[in-house]
């Protein structure tokens, strides 16, 4: 027995093996950790990377298919649509799809690029993921190993995408996209990661995990500025319909619970289809963007604009703005886009004629603030053009009683430019 212990225990070597173990334990704690952290940013990034890869991809098949509902209820394909479906099977990392209709049959293949010899129903996990995507409406990522399979990527996603039609279900995508380089690149990540981990103290053997971390949030950065993409126009850089009906929807809601008012425009060129018959849709194009950037030079911080389609835009001043400036952005908007305006070399001689709807008070719901807006563009229209139209019940009434059809369009001045 130690004299300095009775019990026989030797403090100063238990101090040392504790100097020893500590450390040792520690260190594999934060390896662990490290280990897990790394794993579970590497699958939810590979997660989330497939279904924005599925989502991006269901959006391009329903804006270039011209009937997807004849696809899904058996009508014969026309050339253009069975053209879009060839090149969807090769779009980006997509190598299958199914489109299924509403009562879940498959009403065609990417398999064989024709609708399937027989109606084929699915059964077990694949039934039960494609009922809650047809039931509930949800969106379902499956990130699935195929390595035993020769005819599958060794790794990819399955997503169940719902199409809908406003509220109406129209059917449900299944689209399989290869992750196997983006696996492989966050599992390279991954192992690098974990063995400069290995060799750190426990103080510092968290980097890598933070390191991963930060990658990561850089990467989602990119990805939403990537999404954000599909809520912009591509030929005027204004917000597109998507965009428009994100903030509509967040303005009334703001509108109900602070009790306040804001407008709505919706505004086009008068004259415009001359412009594409006479001279051709590139003059078109030119005279949208310079009408998209003045009416964006108008407008100020929490005002949003948007392209819904053709010459139609929509403006949406938020909740609080007071009925003298509302007067000031439509007068504003009106005297940049009359008169003359040089587009390639053509000077186009146009007016731009503007209905405004106030929410919540002329439409309790987005549909009803739209038609109503329309009805005071349709009024404006009427009465000449060149103008903006609060909308008025008694006159929209007066309007659809007589069902008188708009004046006649107003010649449009088109003049060579002298260079």
């Amino acid at each position: 027995m130690s004299e300095n212990s009775p019990t026989g225990r030797n403090p100063a070597r238990a101090h040392e093996r504790s100097i020893i173990v500590v450390p040792a334990i520690s260190m594999l704690f934060v390896l662990v950790a490290g280990v897990w952290l790394s794993w579970h940013v590497a699958n939810r990034v590979v997660h989330d990377q497939a279904r924005d890869e599925a989502l991006n991809w269901a959006e391009y098949i329903e804006r270039n298919l011209i009937d997807l509902d004849a696809i899904i209820t058996g009508q014969p394909i026309d050339g253009h649509d069975r053209n879009v479906l060839n090149l969807a099977r090769d779009a980006g990392n997509v190598f299958r799809y199914h489109i299924f209709d509403p009562a879940g049959r498959i009403m065609f293949s990417s398999d064989f690029l024709a609708r399937t010899e027989s109606v084929e129903v699915l059964a077990g996990a694949d039934r039960k993921r494609l009922d809650k995507a047809l039931y509930d409406g949800a969106i379902l990522i499956e990130v699935q190993d195929g390595s035993a399979n020769p005819e599958r990527p060794d790794h990819y996603a399955e997503a169940y995408v719902p199409l809908f039609d406003g509220d109406r279900l129209r059917g449900v995508i299944e689209v399989y996209v290869d992750m196997t380089a983006k696996v492989a690149r966050y599992w390279n990540t991954m192992g690098m990661a974990i063995a400069a981990l290995a060799g750190l103290l426990a103080a510092s053997a968290t980097l890598p995990g933070l390191y991963i971390r930060k990658q990561y949030e850089r990467l989602r950065e990119a990805e939403a500025h990537i999404r954000d993409l599909a809520y912009l126009d591509s030929l005027t850089g204004l917000g597109n319909r998507r965009m428009f009906q994100r903030n509509l929807d967040e303005a009334f809601t703001l509108a109900t619970t602070s009790r306040t008012e804001g407008a709505l425009f919706i505004l086009d060129l008068d004259n415009f289809k001359k412009v594409n018959d006479r001279l051709g849709h590139h003059v078109g194009d030119g005279l949208l963007e310079v009408m998209a950037e003045r009416i964006r030079s108008a407008l100020g911080e929490g005002d949003h604009a948007a392209r819904l389609g053709g010459d139609e835009f929509a403006i949406i001043l938020p909740p609080g703005v007071s009925a003298e400036r509302v007067e000031t952005v439509a007068g504003s908007i009106q005297d940049r886009l009359s008169g003359e305006i040089a587009v390639d070399g053509t000077e186009v001689r146009t007016s731009v004629s503007i209905g405004i709807a106030f929410y919540p008070s002329h439409g309790r719901t987005a549909i009803d603030l739209m038609k109503n807006a329309d009805s005071a563009l349709y009024q404006a229209k009427n009465a000449g053009r060149g103008r903006h139209v609060r909308f008025d019940e008694t006159a929209a009434r007066g309007m659809r009683s007589q069902s008188t059809a708009p004046a006649a369009e107003d010649a449009v001045l088109l003049t060579p430019d002298a260079v």
